[in-house]
């Protein structure tokens, strides 16, 4: 039968998990089977040196002609011009990108395509969310006045080399 999804992430098929900083590819032939039978190809991949055009010219030609690709990772895992060109060739059906690779600025040909849905990278306009980052960054904020490392530093190397 058709796939009717197929999840492109760190965790989930075809990308399997060993460190975040390093994603590596996991058993070609089953991508190639999955994106040909999905109806939908969503992204939530993290951007790193291998994930960079994850899905280009060669992976949207193995998409079926009514298959969708649905991008809210991040932007440049898709090669935005060969998007546009497989867009405007039918060779998809259609794609929906909250992300982009050189936002602000979206591919032109894109934002002009009726077969596309376009949306100002909003993963996380939700009321929950948007509160809860608002506590992130006042706890951050008063570890710092405290002398105290923030709980969310991406960085810590810094606090080990400073006087």
């Amino acid at each position: 039968g058709n796939s009717f999804f197929a999840f492109v992430s760190p965790v989930f098929f075809p990308w399997v998990f060993s460190d975040w900083e390093k994603i590596r590819p996991a058993r070609p032939a089953l991508w190639i089977m999955r994106s040909t039978r999905s109806s939908i190809l969503a992204s939530a991949t993290p951007l790193n040196d291998s994930t960079y055009h994850q899905i280009g010219a060669r992976e949207l030609a193995l998409m079926k002609p009514t298959a969708f690709l649905i991008n809210t990772a991040r932007g440049a895992i898709v090669d935005e011009p060969a998007l546009a060109t497989a867009l405007a060739e039918n060779r998809i059906a259609g794609a929906g990108l909250d992300v982009f690779e050189n936002e602000p600025h979206v591919t032109p040909a894109l934002t002009t395509m009726t077969n596309t849905v376009l949306t100002p990278h909003l993963g996380s306009a939700v009321a929950e969310v948007r509160v809860t980052m608002a506590h992130v960054v006042v706890d951050n904020i008063l570890a710092l006045l405290d002398g105290r490392q923030p709980p969310n530093c991406w960085n810590p190397e810094i606090y080990a080399t400073a006087t």
